[in-house]
């Protein structure tokens, strides 16, 4: 008889041990979830950026080549 409240012991143990390592391994998918999420975002917004900055100096360019204007490192600074 005691060896049988030894082992429900043991189980009854192993059971709250498990369930607690059950919530650890939610919580760590949850923050690898979260790690992915944000390296999407972040994908998402470094492509953006290097479009917005590529656009804006096309934009700069494409002026310079509509107004003309001249070569200002030829010039001779007084």
């Amino acid at each position: 008889m005691v060896r049988v409240q030894e082992l429900e012991e043991q189980v009854k143990n192993l059971n709250l041990k498990l369930d607690t390592e059950k919530v650890k391994s939610a919580k760590v998918l949850s923050l690898e979830q979260t790690v992915s999420d944000l390296r999407d975002e972040l994908s998402k917004e470094k492509t953006r950026s290097t479009t917005t900055t590529k656009d804006v100096l096309e934009g700069v360019i494409r002026s310079w080549e509509v107004l003309d204007y001249p070569d200002l490192s030829n010039e001779e600074v007084e």
